[in-house]
C-alpha cells in the first residue's frame, strides 16, 4: 500500500495488493497495447470494406483513403467545425450539438497545413495513448497488482467499441480527461489542476459534468482533514481557521462552477453568436429516431422500465435494432449489441462497488457517466451510442482486469481476443459506411 496516499483515498484498496511505482516495463506494456490496437483498426478499415458484399442499403458508401474512412458519421461533422465554425438550426440537423473541445483542438492543428482529417485522427489517437499511459499510472497509485494492471489495459484497449478512439470522435478525449481528473484526485493535485481537467471534460461532451460528483466527493475529504488538522493545533497555533465549516460550503460550490469552464465558456459563445445560449441542447430534438416522451411522467415511466432497452428487441418500435442497414445478423450491428454494453458496464459498475474492486468516486463517476446520457437521450434516441457512450466508462476496465486476472489464463485469453475481434469488425463496418451505430 503506498503510503503517499490519505487514509481516506486507502481504505477500500486492501483487495488490490502491494503495487512498485511505475516503471518503464509498465509504461511500454500501455504503448503498446495502443499500438496493437492502432494496427488492429487501421487495417480493418483500410482492407475490411473491400471484403464486404456490396449492400443497397449502405448509409455513406466507403470514400477516399483510410483517413477519410476514419471520419465517417460524427467525422463529418467535426471536419465541418475544425474547418467551418457552428452552425444552428432547430429543425434541421446542425453541428452545434458538438461540443467543441475536441474540433477546435483540430482546427489548431489545420491551421499548421495538417489536413482536417489527419488532425482530427492525430488528436484521437494522441488522447487515447495519454489515457492508457495515464490510466496504468492511476492504478499502480491505486494499489494494484501488475498483473491486474495489464489486464485492465488490455481490457481497455480491446473492448468491441474501443475503435472508437481511433477514429474521429471525441471518445478517446473524454477518457483522457476523466482519468486525468481522478488521478489528480487520488495523487492530490491542486484543486485548480483537478478543476481545469474537469472544465476541459465538459468542453469537450456534456457528460462531462459527470466528474462534479467526484469533484465533490474530493473537496468533502480535503475540508475534512483540513479540519481535523486544525482540531488538532492549539488555538493560538491555528487563528481564524476554527468553525470553518459554513465557509467551506461556500469555497466547495465555487470550486464546482470553476469546474464547468469548458460548459460555461460554450454556452457564453452560444448566447453571443446565436442569441440562444442553450443551442447545443435545443438542436438536439431535430436528430431523434422518434418523437420524445410527451410529459415528464412518460419520461419517467420509459426510463424506470428500461423501455429503451427491451424496445430495441421489438419489432416496429422506432428503436428496433433490425430497422438500420444490416437486419439480418446482430453480430453485424452494434444497434443489437448497445442495450448489452450498457447493461454489462451497469453489472460491472455494481459488482466493483460490491467487491470493493472501485471507490466511491469510481462508482459514482461510472454511475453518472451511464446514467446522465440514458436520462438524457433515451427518449427521442433509443438506445443509439448507449456502447459507445459506455466505452468511456473507464472504472469497468479496472474491473474486468481484476475479473479476468481471476478466471483461468486460457479462458480469459478467449475473451480477449473475441472482443478485439468483435473490435476489429465493427471497425470495419464502420470503415465500409454502414449505419450500424
Amino acid at each position: 500500500m503506498r503510503q503517499d496516499l490519505p487514509a481516506t483515498e486507502m481504505g477500500h484498496r486492501h483487495a488490490f495488493g502491494p503495487c512498485v511505482s511505475p516503471t518503464a516495463s509498465a509504461q511500454w506494456w500501455a504503448v503498446g497495447c495502443w499500438l496493437t490496437s492502432t494496427l488492429i483498426v487501421l487495417a480493418a478499415i483500410t482492407f475490411g470494406p473491400a471484403c464486404l458484399a456490396r449492400d443497397a442499403q449502405i448509409a455513406s458508401p466507403a470514400r477516399g483513403g483510410p483517413a477519410d474512412r476514419m471520419c465517417n458519421w460524427d467525422g463529418h461533422w467535426y471536419q465541418t467545425i475544425a474547418v467551418n465554425g457552428y452552425n444552428y438550426s432547430r429543425s434541421e440537423h446542425s453541428s452545434i450539438v458538438f461540443f467543441p473541445l475536441y474540433p477546435l483542438t483540430a482546427r489548431a492543428l489545420f491551421s499548421t497545413g495538417v489536413s482536417a482529417e489527419i488532425a482530427l485522427l492525430l488528436v484521437s489517437n494522441a488522447c487515447f495513448l495519454g489515457a492508457l499511459l495515464l490510466f496504468e499510472r492511476y492504478l499502480c497509485a491505486a494499489g494494484a497488482h501488475l498483473s491486474t494492471r495489464r489486464w485492465a489495459l488490455l481490457a481497455l484497449a480491446f473492448a468491441p467499441c474501443s475503435f472508437f478512439f481511433h477514429v474521429a470522435y471525441t471518445e478517446s478525449m473524454l477518457l483522457f480527461l476523466t482519468i486525468a481528473a481522478l488521478y489528480g484526485m487520488r495523487r492530490r493535485w491542486s484543486l485548480a489542476s483537478i478543476a481545469f481537467c474537469i472544465g476541459a471534460a465538459t468542453a469537450t461532451r456534456s457528460v462531462g459534468v459527470a466528474l462534479l460528483v467526484p469533484f465533490a466527493i474530493h473537496l468533502n475529504a480535503r475540508f475534512h482533514e483540513e479540519t481535523a488538522d486544525c482540531d488538532a493545533q492549539p488555538l493560538h497555533m491555528s487563528p481564524g481557521r476554527r468553525g470553518v465549516s459554513f465557509s467551506n460550503f461556500t469555497v466547495a460550490a465555487s470550486w464546482l462552477v470553476l469546474a464547468c469552464w469548458g460548459l460555461l465558456a460554450f454556452i457564453a459563445f452560444q448566447a453571443w453568436h446565436f442569441g440562444d445560449p442553450l443551442a447545443f441542447a435545443h438542436a438536439q430534438f431535430a436528430w431523434g429516431v422518434r418523437d420524445p416522451a410527451p410529459t415528464i411522467r412518460a419520461h419517467i415511466v420509459q426510463l424506470v422500465s428500461l423501455e429503451p432497452v427491451w424496445s430495441t428487441y421489438i419489432r416496429h418500435t422506432a428503436g428496433y435494432w433490425g430497422s438500420g442497414a444490416i437486419n439480418a445478423d446482430p453480430l453485424l450491428n452494434l444497434s443489437f449489441a448497445n442495450p448489452l454494453f450498457f447493461l454489462g458496464t451497469v453489472v460491472l459498475i455494481a459488482a466493483g462497488a460490491a467487491l470493493r474492486f472501485l471507490d466511491i468516486k469510481e462508482v459514482t463517476l461510472g454511475t453518472f457517466l451511464l446514467l446522465i446520457p440514458y436520462i438524457a437521450q433515451t427518449s427521442r434516441q433509443c438506445m443509439t451510442s448507449q456502447g459507445r457512450f459506455a466505452a468511456v466508462v473507464f472504472p469497468g476496465y479496472i474491473v474486468l482486469g481484476h475479473l479476468f486476472g481471476r478466471l483461468p489464463r486460457p479462458l480469459a485469453l478467449y475473451f480477449l481476443l473475441s472482443s478485439g475481434a468483435l473490435m476489429m469488425l465493427y471497425a470495419t463496418l464502420f470503415g465500409a459506411g454502414y449505419e450500424f451505430l
